[in-house]
């Protein structure tokens, strides 16, 4: 249901598929162009700005795992700035390209306890980048496909060091840890 032109959606509108799709947004020439949401049956929702009926332009994809994208799209992929946030808490903020982490960007890994902050090529950590692990090791330097590669500084951070920028709830977990 909306506007018509030519006997195509053109305008505002709603277009419900027999198969689940629903689309309520922005028409023109048939085709989605402009602010729309369309919720596809495996409940993945998008909702954003369309071009040609390609997703183009800022928005929001949603899945019903709990993954959630928020950026820039074009082609229909993963374009420019964008934040992602995994089911398992993991988080991406960064640059993409067709689709890929790729440029600088930050992930923090809350699964494993660990957070990069550099290049990424293609999805991969590739290129000058900082990695600090969960007991403060840091390794500064040079990645090649997920791996320490080529030049570069790995450091652990001594237990003083830990303590001088210990929080109260680390203290307080710190003690009972140490009375047993």
């Amino acid at each position: 249901k909306g506007e018509c032109f030519k006997g195509q959606p053109h305008g505002e509108g709603t277009v419900i598929w027999s198969v689940g799709f629903v689309y309520q947004g922005k028409f023109s020439n048939g085709k989605f162009h402009g602010y729309g949401e369309k919720q596809m049956p495996n409940g993945v929702l998008y909702k954003g700005y369309w071009s040609s009926g390609q997703m183009e332009g800022k928005a929001k994809l949603s899945f019903p795992d709990g993954d959630i994208y928020i950026g820039t799209f074009k082609d229909n992929k993963f374009e420019g700035e964008g934040i992602r946030r995994f089911p398992n808490g993991d988080m991406y903020r960064g640059q993409y390209h067709d689709g890929y982490q790729h440029g600088y960007g930050v992930f923090i890994s809350m699964e494993e306890g660990w957070k990069y902050i550099g290049q990424w090529n293609k999805g991969k950590i590739h290129g000058k980048g900082l990695c600090i692990w969960v007991d403060g090791t840091v390794y500064d330097g040079e990645w090649g496909n997920w791996i320490k590669e080529g030049y570069g500084v790995l450091e652990p951070v001594s237990y003083t060091h830990l303590r001088a920028h210990e929080t109260r709830e680390d203290l307080v977990c710190r003690l009972l840890l140490e009375k047993k």
